[in-house]
């Protein structure tokens, strides 16, 4: 595990992939995964593109932490599911605390996956789908 520490005066994230590149080498490590915190998180995902476009090194994952969302970088099929939980999460307090209610909220978002269409006043719900959406949450 190695650690980047900075202070927002600047990063050059291509100095920083070529720091990890060469000390993979040096311990014979040829994948990593990267993990960012807030800001770090942008940055995680700049030194994994330049690790993946100018290094040998393969990039298994970037896990990011509380990272800011662009919902302009999401699949545009998937960007719906996004500005709805991001709605959800603004409307109820303590939302982005509270695991419980982070996935109360994450299924919410998801409901066009489970409950299905109908003629009459209530909705029924695909008790199997709901379960792989909370499962996925």
């Amino acid at each position: 595990m190695w650690a980047v520490e900075y202070d927002n005066s600047g990063l050059d994230t291509a100095v920083v992939s070529r720091l990890v590149a060469a000390r993979a080498e040096t311990l014979g490590i040829d994948s990593v995964i990267l993990t960012g915190h807030s800001m770090g998180g942008i940055i995680a995902l700049e030194v994994a593109e330049h690790l993946y476009q100018d290094t040998p090194l393969e990039v298994l994952g970037v896990i990011l932490d509380c990272t800011p969302i662009d919902l302009h970088a999401v699949r545009a099929d998937s960007r719906d599911a996004g500005e709805e939980l991001l709605r959800w999460i603004g409307w109820i307090p303590g939302a982005r605390e509270s695991r419980i209610m982070r996935m109360t909220i994450e299924i919410a978002a998801r409901q066009h996956r489970f409950v299905l269409p109908s003629d009459r006043w209530y909705r029924r719900i695909d008790g199997s789908e709901f379960l792989d959406v909370v499962d996925e949450s």
